[in-house]
């Protein structure tokens, strides 16, 4: 559930397999923690669904570090709206 996933500690979510990152809800990945966020590897980022993808917040945007999204698929970076970019970094908008 969701409040399963909040109450997961950030060793946690690093820990997360790549099938259960990409297992995550929406409402899940939209209840992430940015300092969660953080932790999530870049072969866990890789494995988010453009719907999960869809699914972050801007307020959870900037926090994803350039080596997330620079591995991001096409797929997975055409998913990020007007709203997501706007919120975007430069660092992180180079990455794309």
């Amino acid at each position: 559930t969701t409040d399963q996933v909040v109450a997961l500690t950030t060793a946690q979510f690093a820990n997360l397999t790549t099938t259960q990152v990409s297992n995550l809800t929406t409402a899940q990945v939209a209840s992430i923690e940015t300092v969660d966020l953080i932790a999530l590897t870049t072969a866990q980022v890789v494995k988010l669904t453009t719907d999960q993808i869809t699914a972050l917040t801007t307020y959870q945007i900037p926090y994803l570090t350039t080596a997330q999204i620079s591995n991001l698929t096409t797929a997975q970076t055409s998913a990020f709206t007007d709203e997501d970019l706007a919120v975007m970094t430069t660092a992180q908008i180079a990455n794309l």
